[in-house]
């Protein structure tokens, strides 16, 4: 298991990335705490502007190997499509360390 620390440097790549432009965990989570102190609106069903943040994040951490879980095939018809199966217990528990780490970073 990583430390808080590694997995705060955590690598964001895919759709997370490219939706965010945040490249490490630590980064994605630096930005909702600024977006949520400026006093946006950061509701839990769409944060970073996306309805589906869990899953995008998600398959995020799975590429980057911190977080068990299956990339699916793309869908034929919406290639940009890609599904990721993981264990969102686990998922919950992995952004309950980092946020906890980046609390004491601070």
């Amino acid at each position: 298991m990583k430390s808080g620390k590694q997995l705060l440097a955590t690598k964001i790549t895919g759709h997370c990335r490219d939706e965010t432009g945040c490249r490490t965990l630590r980064e994605y989570l630096a930005e909702v705490a600024r977006t949520a102190m400026k006093g946006e609106d950061v509701s839990i069903k769409r944060l970073m502007g996306d309805s589906d943040w869990q899953t995008v994040l998600g398959e995020a951490l799975v590429r980057a190997g911190v977080l068990p879980g299956e990339i699916l095939t793309p869908d034929e018809d919406d290639p940009a499509y890609i599904e990721c199966e993981f264990n969102w217990n686990a998922f919950e528990a992995l952004i309950d360390r980092a946020c906890r780490a980046l609390a004491r970073e601070r």
